[in-house]
Parts: C-alpha cells; sequence; structure tokens
C-alpha cells in the first residue's frame, strides 16, 4: 500500500500498512491530554480506570516473569473517530498503533506458556508524524508500557482476544525493573505465590529455584553462631553422656 495513502472496508475500519504513519493529534494537544492523565487523581473516571472490585490476577488468563527481548510495529487496523471498537476484525489491536512484544519467559504463575512467548499491544504506543516514536501506556488507555520495554524483566498478566493472541494491560502489571531483585520485586513474586502457589517453568517444567535468600547470602550473625555451637553440643554430650558411661566400667 502506498504511503499516505486508506482505504476503508466494508466494516468501515481505516487500514494502514506498516510503512505509513496515520495523522495524530497536534503535539500541544497530545501533551495537554498526557498532562491531564498524569494530575488526575487515580479514582477518577479515566479510560483505564476499574472499581473497587477488580482483581488483576482472577482477570488475567495467565501471569508470567520474564525479560522482553524485542519488539516490533505491525500492520494494523484503526478504530474510525467516534465508533465503538471493530472486536469482529482481527486487524485491530487497540486505540494506537499495534506493536508485536517477544518476551523470553523464566516463571509462570498462573496458566501454561512456552519459553518464547509472544503478545500484541495497540494500546501504548503512537508514530508521530516527526518519526519518533512516543510511549503512552498510562495515558488512560490502559497500556502497559510508558517507556521502550526491550531488555526490561516484568512480571505480568495475560489475556487473550477472540483470536488468541495474548494482550499486555497497565491493569495486570505486577513488577518492572532492569533484574529480577529489590523488595518490590520480591514482595510482588511472594504475593502471587500466596494467592496461585509455587510458580513453574515453561513447558509444563518443574518449579523454579525458590525467590529469596541464598544460604550463601545469609548474614554473618546467623552463620558465626551455628559455626560455634555445633562443637559445643558435641564436646557436652562427650564430657556428660558418653563419658560418665565409660568411666562406670
Amino acid at each position: 500500500m502506498a504511503a499516505g495513502t486508506k482505504r476503508v472496508t466494508k466494516q468501515g475500519v481505516l487500514r494502514y500498512s506498516n510503512e505509513m504513519t496515520p495523522p495524530r493529534l497536534s503535539a500541544p494537544i497530545l501533551i495537554a491530554t498526557l498532562a491531564l492523565g498524569v494530575l488526575m487523581p487515580a479514582h477518577s473516571a479515566l479510560a483505564c480506570s476499574v472499581g473497587p472490585d477488580y482483581d488483576p490476577i482472577a482477570a488475567s488468563e495467565v501471569i508470567v516473569e520474564g525479560r522482553i527481548t524485542s519488539w516490533e510495529f505491525i500492520d494494523h487496523a484503526l478504530r474510525p473517530t467516534g465508533k465503538e471498537d471493530p472486536p469482529d476484525d482481527p486487524d485491530y489491536y487497540g486505540p494506537y498503533d499495534a506493536i508485536r512484544i517477544d518476551m523470553q519467559v523464566a516463571r509462570i504463575y498462573k496458566g501454561s506458556v512456552s519459553e518464547e512467548l509472544t503478545m500484541v499491544a495497540g494500546n501504548t504506543v503512537l508514530k508521530q508524524m516527526d518519526g519518533s516514536v512516543a510511549w503512552v501506556g498510562t495515558s488512560g488507555a490502559c497500556g502497559a508500557f510508558d517507556a521502550d520495554p526491550t531488555n526490561g524483566w516484568f512480571v505480568l498478566g495475560l489475556s487473550t482476544d477472540n483470536w488468541g493472541r495474548y494482550h499486555p494491560s497497565l491493569l495486570k502489571l505486577f513488577y518492572v525493573g532492569d533484574d529480577p531483585s529489590g523488595t518490590a520485586y520480591t514482595g510482588s513474586v511472594e504475593r502471587l505465590a500466596a494467592r496461585l502457589g509455587p510458580a513453574s517453568l515453561p513447558n509444563g517444567g518443574g518449579p523454579p529455584d525458590k525467590v529469596g535468600i541464598a544460604e550463601s547470602d545469609l548474614p554473618v550473625y546467623i552463620i558465626l553462631p551455628a559455626a560455634f555451637l555445633v562443637p559445643l553440643a558435641v564436646l557436652f554430650i562427650w564430657a556428660f553422656v558418653i563419658r560418665p558411661k565409660g568411666g562406670g566400667h
């Protein structure tokens, strides 16, 4: 399809090729929109707001942990202004530009997936007219990413659409960081494990190594007393149990 062209399907959906950039909001309007999304309180009626009974764990079909290795734009359909999402169109991914994201899965807390997982998102990134990319996940469309996720470590829940494609969401984002470490990470995975049980490995593997303090990382004030108490216990048994019996013969 030639750059800058568009066509309307029978369903009234505008289709754009991966090689072109459809018209976008002007910079002042976009900046104002993002500012409102940041300044408004979490309980206000934003598009991404949910009720107090929302349960991200129950709402996730699978919950995975791992590193995102790459992403790319994909051809997609756009929702016409003022119309509802076209749920019967497999080329529609969301209100923004569509991307495919690859993840190397390390642990699974819910469901079953392979080690190489692919997800799609149409609510987290915008191609600008100058060729730049804006990550706008928290602007109101519940996108999971506010920055390039490549090489990031994520614990996130995924849901499938009518065609079995996994979609991430800000509402199901349990942890994001450079590596699986720190109190935020540990607290997140411990809460998941308390609710769902031990994590498993991809492809139906057994439980991975337990997340927590390794034996080699135990504080010195725990290791040193143990090193002294064991020999003392042996001397006590020899002096007051074994030796008196031997002296009675």
